[in-house]
């Protein structure tokens, strides 16, 4: 069947007037943002932390605060950069029909459309300078991704799909995306896994 068949279609929550509360925003495999969502505040990440030559945007605050933390892993010895952030539904309706033509309809690693936490505009995901480790499960065994995962919660970031979470979200563990929740909110959920 073509992949088009595969889209959900959500009962999204009203139309996007104001962004979301950052940190609170209601997203996941059961709960669709409205297709037009878009937040106001979204500006370009410091190309330094870019792969490749592309725009990426985030919400200003989780953009000041990604910048803070790749700066901090910098001055560890560790170059971390961002490929992919704010994803509009349009983008994520491609990508999403694209993986299930690749992998078939019960592919989990990539949301439906309104169902991405990147259309939040608070989510990125990073590698390191290997290209190999571009979506790669094995980025977490990186000195960076451990890094990530010992050190990105001080920055107001969590790691949304990890090998305890599983069942609970459907997706698989992915160790280079991350999502901006806000320090205080990065501690109580880190604290309840």
């Amino acid at each position: 069947a073509p992949a088009e068949f595969f889209v959900r279609v959500g009962r999204p929550r009203g139309t996007a007037r104001a962004n979301l509360p950052i940190g609170a925003e209601p997203v996941d495999r059961d709960t669709a943002l409205p297709p037009d969502y878009v937040p106001s505040d979204l500006v370009p990440v410091a190309e330094e932390f870019v792969l490749g030559p592309r725009t990426i945007l985030l919400r200003r605050e989780a953009a000041e605060a990604l910048e803070n933390m790749l700066r901090a892993a910098r001055r560890e010895g560790l170059e971390l950069r961002i490929f992919s952030g704010f994803r509009d539904f349009a983008t994520q309706r491609r990508l999403y029909l694209e993986a299930v033509a690749r992998q078939g309809p019960k592919q989990n690693g990539t949301a439906s459309p309104g169902y991405s936490e990147h259309q939040l505009g608070t989510t990125v995901d990073l590698t390191n300078r290997d290209p190999a480790m571009i979506l790669s499960s094995h980025f977490g065994e990186t000195p960076e991704g451990l890094w990530l995962f010992r050190r990105a919660s001080e920055f107001g970031f969590i790691h949304s799909y990890t090998e305890e979470n599983t069942e609970e979200v459907g997706y698989k563990p992915e160790p280079w995306h991350l999502r901006y929740v806000g320090r205080e909110r990065a501690s109580e959920l880190l604290a309840q896994r």
